[in-house]
């Protein structure tokens, strides 16, 4: 976990697992880590993802796929000690 303190307020990004090139922040956020070139992984900088409401629900597109952002939040902070396919 990573922590940026800005001006008013701290945030945290969490790496979304099985999308290492992609975080979460603290406020619901997408961050897009870009990178340069196919065979150079060298951060150049970050973009926050623009979201989609899809039947009420926030998504985003990550490699070419949408992905439910309360679904990420439940990966990353609710326990499945029994690694059951829905949290």
């Amino acid at each position: 976990m990573e922590i940026i303190e800005g001006s008013r307020q701290v945030v945290s990004k969490i790496v979304i697992p099985n999308h290492p090139n992609y975080k979460l922040t603290s406020s619901g956020n997408i961050i897009s880590l870009r990178t340069s070139g196919k065979g150079i992984r060298k951060n150049v900088g970050q973009k926050t993802l623009k979201f989609n409401l899809c039947g009420g629900y926030r998504s985003v597109n990550i490699d070419n796929k949408r992905v439910y952002i309360h679904r990420i939040v439940a990966e990353l902070f609710i326990p499945n000690p029994e690694n059951k396919p829905q949290v």
